[in-house]
Protein backbone atom coordinates (compact mmCIF):
# COMPACT_ATOMS: atom_id res chain seq x y z
CA UNK A 1 0.00 0.00 0.00
CA UNK A 2 2.91 2.45 0.40
CA UNK A 3 4.38 1.27 -2.65
CA UNK A 4 1.16 2.81 -4.33
CA UNK A 5 1.21 5.68 -2.32
CA UNK A 6 4.40 6.68 -3.21
CA UNK A 7 3.65 5.90 -6.64
CA UNK A 8 1.17 8.30 -6.94
CA UNK A 9 2.41 10.87 -5.15
CA UNK A 10 5.99 10.63 -7.40
CA UNK A 11 4.79 13.25 -9.73
CA UNK A 12 3.35 15.51 -6.70
CA UNK A 13 6.58 16.02 -4.62
CA UNK A 14 8.34 19.02 -6.68
CA UNK A 15 8.47 21.97 -4.03
CA UNK A 16 5.58 24.75 -4.89
CA UNK A 17 7.21 27.39 -2.33
CA UNK A 18 10.82 27.59 -1.28
CA UNK A 19 10.92 26.99 2.54
CA UNK A 20 12.99 30.29 2.42
CA UNK A 21 11.59 33.59 1.57
CA UNK A 22 14.85 34.50 -0.94
CA UNK A 23 15.35 37.33 1.92
CA UNK A 24 18.14 35.57 3.43
CA UNK A 25 16.33 34.55 6.39
CA UNK A 26 13.67 32.18 6.96
CA UNK A 27 10.19 32.45 6.47
CA UNK A 28 9.18 31.70 10.26
CA UNK A 29 5.81 31.12 9.68
CA UNK A 30 5.98 28.57 6.81
CA UNK A 31 8.89 26.58 8.79
CA UNK A 32 8.63 26.37 12.15
CA UNK A 33 5.87 24.62 14.11
CA UNK A 34 3.40 27.20 13.92
CA UNK A 35 2.68 26.82 10.65
CA UNK A 36 0.57 23.72 11.55
CA UNK A 37 -2.06 26.07 12.44
CA UNK A 38 -3.14 26.31 9.39
CA UNK A 39 -4.44 22.89 9.13
CA UNK A 40 -6.22 23.43 12.00
CA UNK A 41 -9.61 23.51 10.05
CA UNK A 42 -8.97 20.08 8.09
CA UNK A 43 -8.61 18.48 11.71
CA UNK A 44 -11.97 20.41 12.83
CA UNK A 45 -13.70 18.95 9.90
CA UNK A 46 -12.36 15.47 10.00
CA UNK A 47 -13.40 15.93 13.78
CA UNK A 48 -16.91 17.42 12.99
CA UNK A 49 -19.15 14.19 13.31
CA UNK A 50 -17.99 13.38 17.65
CA UNK A 51 -17.31 17.39 18.45
CA UNK A 52 -19.52 20.56 18.53
CA UNK A 53 -20.13 23.05 15.84
CA UNK A 54 -18.62 25.75 18.12
CA UNK A 55 -15.33 23.28 18.20
CA UNK A 56 -15.23 22.94 14.94
CA UNK A 57 -15.54 27.19 14.10
CA UNK A 58 -12.84 27.66 16.46
CA UNK A 59 -10.47 25.58 13.93
CA UNK A 60 -11.38 27.84 11.46
CA UNK A 61 -10.47 30.64 13.48
CA UNK A 62 -6.83 29.33 14.42
CA UNK A 63 -6.46 28.56 10.47
CA UNK A 64 -7.87 32.01 9.80
CA UNK A 65 -5.42 33.72 12.53
CA UNK A 66 -2.59 31.76 10.90
CA UNK A 67 -3.26 33.16 7.34
CA UNK A 68 -3.52 36.84 8.56
CA UNK A 69 -0.39 36.09 10.34
CA UNK A 70 1.05 35.13 7.21
CA UNK A 71 0.28 37.77 5.09
CA UNK A 72 1.27 40.16 8.02
CA UNK A 73 4.73 38.57 7.92
CA UNK A 74 5.40 38.22 4.53
CA UNK A 75 4.25 41.70 3.58
CA UNK A 76 6.74 42.98 6.65
CA UNK A 77 9.65 41.31 5.39
CA UNK A 78 9.64 41.94 1.82
CA UNK A 79 12.81 42.89 0.33
CA UNK A 80 13.28 46.90 0.12
CA UNK A 81 14.26 46.22 -3.96
CA UNK A 82 11.48 43.65 -4.63
CA UNK A 83 9.15 44.95 -7.27
CA UNK A 84 5.65 44.26 -5.64
CA UNK A 85 4.53 46.33 -3.07
CA UNK A 86 3.89 45.24 0.68
CA UNK A 87 -0.15 45.80 -0.30
CA UNK A 88 -0.11 43.35 -3.02
CA UNK A 89 1.74 41.12 -1.34
CA UNK A 90 -0.97 40.95 1.24
CA UNK A 91 -3.31 40.20 -1.36
CA UNK A 92 -1.32 37.65 -2.81
CA UNK A 93 -0.70 35.60 0.08
CA UNK A 94 -4.74 36.14 1.50
CA UNK A 95 -5.79 34.80 -1.73
CA UNK A 96 -3.32 32.02 -2.27
CA UNK A 97 -3.29 31.07 1.91
CA UNK A 98 -7.22 31.43 2.19
CA UNK A 99 -7.70 29.00 -1.35
CA UNK A 100 -4.96 26.64 -0.32
CA UNK A 101 -4.95 26.69 3.75
CA UNK A 102 -8.89 27.03 3.99
CA UNK A 103 -11.37 26.77 1.58
CA UNK A 104 -10.61 24.48 -0.55
CA UNK A 105 -9.05 21.51 1.89
CA UNK A 106 -11.78 22.53 4.57
CA UNK A 107 -14.79 21.44 1.35
CA UNK A 108 -12.25 18.15 0.68
CA UNK A 109 -12.33 17.16 4.18
CA UNK A 110 -15.76 17.59 4.77
CA UNK A 111 -16.80 16.03 1.52
CA UNK A 112 -14.84 13.06 2.18
CA UNK A 113 -16.12 12.79 6.36
CA UNK A 114 -19.56 13.52 5.00
CA UNK A 115 -19.34 10.27 2.30
CA UNK A 116 -17.92 8.14 5.06
CA UNK A 117 -20.76 8.97 7.50
CA UNK A 118 -23.01 7.52 4.69
CA UNK A 119 -21.07 4.05 4.50
CA UNK A 120 -20.72 3.57 8.47
CA UNK A 121 -23.06 3.32 11.27
CA UNK A 122 -23.74 6.52 13.47
CA UNK A 123 -21.05 7.66 15.69
CA UNK A 124 -18.29 5.42 14.08
CA UNK A 125 -14.82 7.15 14.14
CA UNK A 126 -14.20 5.63 10.95
CA UNK A 127 -15.42 9.23 9.27
CA UNK A 128 -12.85 10.98 11.17
CA UNK A 129 -9.57 8.55 10.28
CA UNK A 130 -10.55 8.99 6.78
CA UNK A 131 -10.69 12.86 7.13
CA UNK A 132 -7.60 12.83 9.42
CA UNK A 133 -5.70 10.30 6.26
CA UNK A 134 -6.71 12.54 3.65
CA UNK A 135 -4.80 15.47 4.54
CA UNK A 136 -1.29 14.87 3.92
CA UNK A 137 -2.66 13.38 0.17
CA UNK A 138 -4.44 16.40 -0.22
CA UNK A 139 -2.19 19.12 1.41
CA UNK A 140 0.64 19.27 -2.09
CA UNK A 141 -1.65 18.94 -4.86
CA UNK A 142 -4.01 21.49 -4.08
CA UNK A 143 -1.26 23.97 -2.91
CA UNK A 144 -0.11 23.45 -6.45
CA UNK A 145 -3.29 23.76 -8.16
CA UNK A 146 -3.78 27.40 -6.05
CA UNK A 147 -0.20 28.14 -7.17
CA UNK A 148 -1.06 27.43 -11.08
CA UNK A 149 -4.38 29.00 -10.79
CA UNK A 150 -2.70 32.16 -9.55
CA UNK A 151 0.25 31.97 -11.34
CA UNK A 152 -1.95 31.64 -14.81
CA UNK A 153 -4.94 34.30 -14.27
CA UNK A 154 -4.31 36.40 -11.19
CA UNK A 155 -0.67 37.13 -10.83
CA UNK A 156 -0.45 38.70 -14.15
CA UNK A 157 -2.89 41.01 -13.10
CA UNK A 158 -0.44 42.23 -10.85
CA UNK A 159 1.33 45.82 -11.10
CA UNK A 160 4.27 45.15 -12.23
CA UNK A 161 6.66 47.67 -9.95
CA UNK A 162 5.99 50.36 -7.17
CA UNK A 163 5.99 53.65 -7.98
CA UNK A 164 9.11 55.12 -7.80
CA UNK A 165 7.82 57.26 -4.78
CA UNK A 166 6.72 54.31 -3.19
CA UNK A 167 9.43 52.18 -2.84
CA UNK A 168 11.26 51.57 0.76
CA UNK A 169 15.12 52.75 1.24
Amino acid sequence: MASLVRKITAPLQAPVREESDNRGDPDRLRTGLIRYAGYANEVGESFRPLVPRAAVNATYVAASGYVMADAAWRANTLPVDSPRSPMVEVVDTLIWQGLASIIIPGMAINRVVWAASRLTAAGSRVPTIAGLACIPLIVRPIDQGVDWVLTTFLRPAYPDSRPDSAKRT
